[in-house]
């Protein structure tokens, strides 16, 4: 139902804009000068945390350099399922392919969220892995959430610029 990865490598190759039918949850740890998500290509800044709904159309553009991310792929039927009748307005964020969301998130709770996403990586017991995934999805909500001061991406109006490489 879901699944997580972390990455330190670099993208040496063209990513093409794809879409997915799942969530990501993508915490990105390294700076990019140009993503694009949704409609907009807009730069982002290292320990930013987004919602990739699903359809959401997206492309990171890699500088070559090292890339670290990890990546939280949710299965959004079994998850929409889940939250039932709350899926349509208090986490419709997570569905909307119109809205991604995105926070840059303060170093305590970068820290406290990759301390969970090497916890889910390891642990073997199905009680304990659901545990953390949930408790790691709330604090998803916590940081990007409706009640929240995010910003969805359709909302941002300045396309990033291509910086220079040395």
């Amino acid at each position: 139902m879901f699944e997580i990865v972390h990455k330190t490598d670099p993208i040496n190759y063209t990513m093409p804009p794809h879409t997915h039918d799942n969530i990501e949850i993508y915490l990105c740890l390294t700076e990019l000068p140009n993503v694009l998500l949704g409609s907009r290509m807009l730069p982002l800044s290292k320990d930013t945390l987004m919602v990739i709904p699903p359809n959401c159309i997206h492309k990171m553009v890699s500088t070559g350099k090292k890339y670290e991310r990890y990546i939280l792929t949710v299965n959004a039927v079994w998850f929409k399922e889940l939250l039932g009748e709350a899926a349509t307005e208090k986490y419709e964020h997570f569905f909307d392919p119109e809205h991604p969301r995105m926070t840059v998130l303060a170093r305590e709770q970068r820290d406290h969220l990759i301390d969970r996403f090497k916890e889910l990586m390891v642990t073997e017991d199905v009680f304990v892995r659901y545990g953390i995934f949930f408790d790691i999805m709330e604090r998803v909500q916590k940081e990007v959430g409706a009640d929240r001061r995010s910003y969805a991406a359709t909302n941002l109006t300045a396309p990033a610029h291509p910086r220079a490489e040395v």
